[in-house]
């Protein structure tokens, strides 16, 4: 009876999940009675489980306790609390220990009917889905996720299609541990619908956490490609990079630092047959380098641009001066951070590519032409002064 009651409370409690809740004050008093009734039941069932009074649990029931209390283990979630959050952590301490085992061998051992009433909650539209799949399923690690996609990407897939950017994140970290654990052939299976969800989620997103999940989405792109994608100049290598030319330009900060990340890692998996993306991508990269703040992003900027030269010799020499006029703009802010590091080795690999003279040639013209920028922007600036100045004074006179 205790079961039951507690798997009702999980599959649907409108007055905890319900979206109208988290914006209605006059409705708070009844989130505040399913929390509590959540409390009782959990601690009821935490001691009956130290009791033992449980003493054969059915496995669509083991799933079934998981699934609910992974709604809880994000504190900070609108429907959870710090008190449910432990409560939630007990309960599985204490599920694992009744059943004599670690709380990853018990998602492990449970996963499939875990996932089966995380089916039911998503169908019943419960927005806690999203953070009960993160939490079973990075619970689970290689063999144990072995046979599990069939069930659990087209769940996955479901939620990232409707889910709330913030809860986007929870998702697509669950669907990267399911890439990095699960057999690649399985994967690939679902290759095309995952590459589409999470192309479609590598974009310019809001501040918050719509910047976080295009960054999350990124970064499990550089995961998806591999294990779906076997040959280097596939469909999926292609499609990726031109999302990273396409939204290069128009990012700033962590998410362009992803971007750049994620070029780097297709352009050593495509290695030569980044060529034909060489003269747009060596451009935006160039522009992200030279960029004063030289954080992270000039150094994962500077890491393509040398994964570039080194995978694309036989095409460096034609991008030997605008690559100078790179390197001259970062080495002339310093040489011993990171950054100047870096730089270094690219100008010493394309010394080797085009030859010390030449090179030494393109970064001295480079010098010359940063001088005399500078000078006509100086020239500039004076006669823009000296035009206000006369404004001014045509002002007074009139």
């Amino acid at each position: 009876m205790l079961m039951d009651n507690f798997v009702q409370q999980g599959v649907a409690s409108e007055a905890l999940f319900g979206e109208y809740v988290l914006h209605d004050d006059s409705l708070k008093p009844q989130r505040v009675a399913a929390i509590d009734a959540f409390s009782t039941v959990f601690q009821t069932l935490i001691e009956d489980l130290r009791n033992s009074n449980l003493s054969s649990i059915q496995t669509n029931v083991y799933g079934q306790i998981i699934a609910i209390a992974c709604q809880f283990l994000d504190a900070e979630a609108p429907w959870s609390s710090k008190a449910l959050f432990q409560l939630a952590t007990q309960l599985l301490d204490a599920l694992a220990k009744h059943g004599n085992v670690s709380l990853p061998n018990l998602s492990a051992k449970f996963i499939t009917s875990t996932l089966d009433q995380l089916i039911i909650m998503q169908q019943n539209g419960c927005p806690a889905v999203a953070t009960a799949l993160y939490y079973s399923l990075t619970n689970v690690r290689h063999p144990g996720l072995d046979g599990i996609c069939p069930k659990a990407m087209p769940l996955i897939l479901r939620v990232l299609d409707s889910a709330s950017s913030r809860a986007k994140i929870s998702v697509i970290r669950a669907l990267q541990h399911l890439i990095r654990e699960a057999p690649a052939t399985e994967i690939r299976w679902f290759g095309g619908p995952v590459m589409e969800a999470l192309l479609h989620d590598v974009r310019v997103g809001e501040p918050g956490d719509g910047i976080r999940a295009s960054i999350a989405a990124a970064e499990c792109c550089i995961d998806a490609v591999a294990a779906i994608d076997p040959s280097a100049d596939g469909p999926n290598h292609i499609a990726v990079m031109e999302r990273v030319i396409e939204l290069l330009p128009l990012s700033y900060s962590e998410m362009q630092r992803t971007l750049c990340r994620l070029a780097a890692g297709l352009v050593n998996r495509m290695r030569i047959s980044c060529v034909p993306f060489l003269k747009r991508l060596f451009p935006l990269l160039g522009a992200v380098a030279e960029t004063p703040s030289r954080g992270a992003e000039t150094v994962a900027a500077l890491e393509t641009i040398a994964a570039l030269v080194k995978y694309c010799r036989i095409r460096m020499p034609a991008h030997a001066r605008s690559l100078a006029n790179v390197l001259n703009t970062v080495l002339s802010n310093g040489t011993q951070d990171e950054v100047g590091q870096i730089a270094n080795s690219i100008l010493n690999q394309m010394k080797e590519i085009v030859g010390i003279p030449e090179m030494e040639q393109a970064m001295e013209k480079a010098k010359q032409t940063a001088i005399e920028t500078a000078i006509a922007r100086e020239r500039a600036l004076q006669e823009q002064a000296e035009a206000h100045e006369t404004d001014e004074l045509s002002d007074e006179e009139s």
